[in-house]
């Protein structure tokens, strides 16, 4: 029998995380711990990646968090900033109380410059703004358009505006008072 469930829903982009565990372990887990277990085990490539002489203990705050029709909660998660260089990521999502699958990475930020990116699966994408300072975006594709929080560089694309089926999305980056501060055309999903 299977003693692991491997999820396939990494993220493509600069540093990516799969997340695995014992099948029924995971289904036990509260949210909280998946994403506190999900961090830790971010540490030891952050600390080689940074060359720290230990393993950090990563702290992380909500981004945001979006209800789908078939009632599917994601939340996604991301390192505070200013703790490491690294910037980290996890999306969780349960349906019914129950874990479903759950995805992070590390990666972006200043390293790729103000150029904003998609990462994830079709209906769970999340976006990277880069270097770019912005509170919140705007993202629309297919005709349907949503604004989202941005929280240490990181936005969960929510899923009313993913099922049009957009291959491409158009951002718009917004400072704390919403005035566009930048725009990013024809965003390629993955």
């Amino acid at each position: 029998m299977w003693k692991h469930l491997a999820v396939l829903t990494c993220c493509l982009g600069l540093a990516a995380g799969c997340i695995s565990g014992p099948a029924g372990q995971q289904g036990q887990r509260t949210r909280e711990q998946r994403v506190a277990d999900e961090f830790g085990r971010m540490a030891p490539d952050i600390a080689v990646k940074e060359s720290m002489p230990s393993q950090p203990q990563p702290a992380y705050v909500l981004v945001d968090e979006d209800r789908a029709g078939d009632g599917r909660v994601r939340s996604l998660w991301a390192t505070n900033p200013g703790q490491t260089l690294s910037r980290c990521y996890y999306l969780d999502t349960e349906r019914d109380g129950q874990f479903v699958h759950g995805a992070g990475g590390c990666g972006g930020g200043g390293d790729q410059g103000r150029t904003v990116t998609l990462n994830g699966a079709v209906a769970d994408l999340v976006g990277d703004v880069g270097a770019w300072p912005a509170s919140s975006v705007s993202i629309s594709g297919g005709g349907l358009e949503a604004t989202v929080p941005v929280k240490n560089g990181y936005f969960l694309v929510p899923v009313r505006v993913t099922t049009a089926g957009a291959r491409t999305y158009d951002v718009r980056l917004l400072d704390n008072g919403s005035k566009v501060i930048g725009e990013a055309a024809d965003v390629k999903a993955p």
